[in-house]
């Protein structure tokens, strides 16, 4: 009877050492299992392969059969990344039903796990097939409010306990923030890596090509248009990628859904436009997550420029931003164009008219040096107007009349008239009377000649 305490208290003592030596045991297996975790989302990388690497990672560290991305849009999860899920699954195609338990993780913010075997709604049935019995949802909310989920699923039956899911909390906050991270560094770099490649185009339409190419790259879209609205009339301009025109296309650009954003300087941005019941998406045929950015001159929509992705993986707020940038060069790049366009033009026609303008202009500094000949003053002295820059004026008159000549030039306010002999091609000499006006650059002079005296038939000796 006096041993039974002594017993007792050793077996006590027994199993709270065996007690202590599971729950030491468990923290280094959790310590190592995190440290593993936060090492793989610590390392830089893209965003697809930071969360390929962190799903990898998850499934070795909790048993997991498979791992995998998932985003809510309307009543059905649809998966964006897995682990262990072969490609063509029904989650990647026409998602999985949206769940009582997914509703509680992405409700509360917190983790949710389920043990069971039995069919359920939580249980997708190509899951049910390949004998998933725990399961555990992990919530992925980003500061952008953009939500997904962690899913999570065993077929060894052993349940996610709590201090699995207080874990994998931990690892989702830490991982949205790698991936806002990666992100917006990914982004930022396509940016600077495609925009300059604008401003080498100079005509409209090949500028807006070549953006429609560059903003597929930017918002890694399947593809992407151009929307040009001339008055209210929205014209498509496909990309190579894109698919052919929308049927049923509006006819006014008021008819567009996300009109109203687009004029208000705002991105249009859909997860899915099949659940949208708005008609008329000016985006790319095949499209189910939208978005379109305006490029907006002279405080108007000029254009739009639409991306489109096939499966329904939304278009972070990283991507969204950057595109709105794109959009504001891609409007820079336009008034460019518009303006060398007019610069040619204006150069074209004022050629046109000094070629056609009888008298002779000719631009000099103070030392007499010729900055700038016309046409016709070019074809007076038989000389190409361009071969006379830098040739000194006074060589071209009579030696006689090179002082007279030259002093007009230094005096200009003084001599407002001068005549001279001015050598012509064909080794002659004709008479001119230069009107001279120093109201170009300071320190130049314009001479605007006309002819008062027909040439010699020889040369004057």
């Amino acid at each position: 009877m006096s041993e039974q305490p002594g017993v007792e208290s050793l077996r006590d003592l027994r199993e709270r050492l065996e007690a202590a030596t599971s729950a030491a045991q468990n923290a280094f297996r959790d310590t190592t299992r995190l440290v593993q975790l936060l090492m793989v989302i610590g390392k830089p990388a893209t965003p697809e392969k930071l969360v390929k690497q962190t799903l990898a990672v998850l499934s070795d560290v909790f048993s997991a059969d498979v791992t995998c991305v998932a985003h809510p849009i309307g009543d059905r999860l649809y998966v964006s990344t897995a682990c262990g899920l072969p490609l063509g699954a029904v989650g990647y195609e026409s998602g999985w039903p949206l769940g009582e338990a997914a509703m509680e993780a992405l409700g509360t913010g917190l983790s949710v796990s389920r043990e069971q075997s039995s069919p359920s709604v939580d249980l997708p049935p190509e899951l049910e097939r390949i004998g998933i019995k725990s399961r555990a949802w992990v919530p992925l909310t980003s500061g952008d409010g953009n939500t997904g989920l962690l899913v999570l699923c065993r077929s060894s039956g052993e349940p996610f306990t709590e201090s699995d899911l207080r874990m994998l909390d931990s690892v989702a906050y830490r991982l949205c923030l790698s991936i806002e991270a990666a992100q917006r560094l990914d982004a930022r770099e396509r940016l600077g890596r495609l925009s300059h490649r604008l401003s080498r185009h100079l005509d409209a339409r090949t500028l807006l090509s070549e953006a429609t190419e560059l903003f597929r790259s930017l918002t890694a879209a399947d593809s992407t248009a151009a929307v040009t609205i001339a008055g209210d009339q929205p014209i498509l301009h496909l990309s190579s990628a894109s698919a052919a025109p929308i049927p049923g296309w509006p006819e006014r650009a008021e008819q567009m859904a996300g009109w109203a954003a687009a004029v208000s300087g705002m991105a249009f941005v859909r997860d899915d436009v099949s659940l949208d019941a708005q008609a008329g998406f000016v985006c790319p045929a095949g499209s189910r997550a939208f978005l379109s950015v305006p490029v907006i001159r002279e405080g108007r929509v000029a254009a739009l420029l639409n991306a489109g992705r096939t499966d329904p993986v939304p278009f972070d707020t990283d991507t969204v931003q950057v595109a709105a940038i794109f959009a504001n060069q891609v409007g820079a790049a336009l008034a460019n164009a518009s303006l060398y366009r007019a610069l040619a033009t204006s150069e074209a026609r004022l050629r046109l008219i000094a070629d056609s303008i009888p008298e002779l202009v000719v631009v000099v500094d103070a030392n007499c040096n010729i900055l700038h000949a016309s046409p016709s003053f070019g074809y007076v002295v038989g000389k190409d107007p361009d071969d006379l820059v830098g040739r000194t004026a006074t060589d071209l008159c009579h030696r006689d009349d090179r002082a007279r000549l030259r002093g007009a030039i230094r005096d200009p306010h003084v001599v407002s008239t001068v005549r001279y002999r001015l050598m012509t091609g064909s080794s002659g000499w004709v008479r001119v009377e230069s009107r001279l006006s120093s109201g170009v650059p300071v320190g130049e002079v314009a001479l605007i000649t006309r002819v008062v005296e027909p040439p010699a038939e020889s040369r004057a000796r």
